[in-house]
């Protein structure tokens, strides 16, 4: 191996190496998410498990976006301003 090639392969092994510390570090913080949102999956399947209206995860959040979004067009929205007048 000429001295211009061993150059080359330290330079690409090093970026290697970066590059796989970066999907490493990337990886670690997925699962930490994973292991924080693990929690709720578990309790919508106990959900799921008692509850005779869904059957499926996807039905308890559908029903979640439809109460979330009639409370929002049913409730008279104050500006925020006029909240902290209240508050006064």
């Amino acid at each position: 191996m000429s001295r211009w090639a061993g150059f080359i392969f330290l330079y690409y092994a090093h970026r290697l190496k970066e590059e796989s510390d970066a999907f490493v570090a990337a990886r670690e913080k997925v699962k930490a998410r994973l292991d924080r949102l693990v929690v709720y999956q578990k309790y919508l399947e106990k959900v799921i498990e008692s509850a005779e209206e869904f059957h499926e995860i996807r039905e308890i959040l559908s029903r979640h976006d439809t109460l979330t979004s009639t409370h929002q067009v049913s409730s008279p929205t104050v500006p925020k301003t006029k909240l902290c007048q209240i508050r006064v």
